[in-house]
């Protein structure tokens, strides 16, 4: 992701994300990739997480949970409750796969095209990229976007996995 995007992504679902999730508390970062946590029982953990993809102007939202309190950087697409660890993107939530969430959706077509272009022994031209300035103001509808999408896909999950342990759902978390 271009450095101006990322910083507008970053500080912007930093600042948001908490007043809608503040039982919430940051967790681990890596680079493009931050946690947040909130451990709801001694044995369960569930986790945010918001990933930057290096190369594209795209980002991703993820919910986790595990018994052991760590990451659980091999469940991904798993998301039965009664497992003792699961994974998976918002998107995956929403629609059933789906893509990350797409800042340039026009370079994401173009790269398609392009791949379509080279598999027929056509020349490809590179450059896919938009212009910055037509990026960034699609920066804060898409993570309210994302956030919303938390609220109404990843907390009913998180609510079943409590349920699935007989855990009350916190009154500081909707849905």
């Amino acid at each position: 992701m271009r450095s101006p995007i990322r910083k507008r992504l970053t500080t912007f679902f930093m600042r948001e994300f908490p007043l809608r999730f503040p039982l919430f508390t940051p967790g681990f970062k890596e680079p493009g990739f931050w946690t947040w946590a909130y451990k709801a029982a001694p044995n369960l953990v569930f986790f945010i997480a918001l990933q930057v993809v290096d190369n594209y102007d795209k980002f991703a939202v993820e919910i986790a949970w595990s018994e052991d309190g760590q990451y659980p950087w091999h469940g991904t697409g798993q998301i039965e409750a009664e497992r003792p660890q699961g994974r998976a993107r918002i998107e995956h939530l929403v629609l059933g796969g789906g893509d990350l969430c797409d800042l340039a959706p026009e370079a994401t077509a173009a790269i398609r095209a392009a791949s379509e272009a080279r598999l027929r022994g056509d020349r490809v031209n590179y450059g896919f990229d938009p212009p910055i300035e037509v990026v960034l103001p699609r920066v804060e509808p898409m993570v309210r976007d994302a956030i919303q999408k938390l609220e109404e896909y990843g907390v009913p999950l998180f609510r079943r996995v409590a349920e699935a342990r007989s855990l009350d759902w916190p009154s500081g978390i909707k849905k």
